[in-house]
């Protein structure tokens, strides 16, 4: 391989790393899979409390909604 070679696959790795690196929490700030989690966990918490009580503060009685 040339050295031209190694800067383009280290470049390239370089950035797919940065890109990845983004989705995670990052310096003590939320990132992007941590952000859509707590979402994901928010509303299925929603949805049981429908299957519980019959309605939710967020969707009401909604449930398709909410899925």
């Amino acid at each position: 391989m040339h050295k031209t070679d190694f800067d383009d696959i280290f470049a390239g790795m370089n950035q797919n790393f940065n890109d990845l690196y983004s989705y995670f929490d990052v310096h003590g700030s939320v990132g992007t899979i941590e952000t859509l989690t707590n979402h994901l966990l928010d509303t299925r918490e929603e949805i049981e409390k429908i299957d519980s009580i019959g309605k939710s503060a967020i969707y009401g009685d909604n449930k398709a909604q909410a899925m």
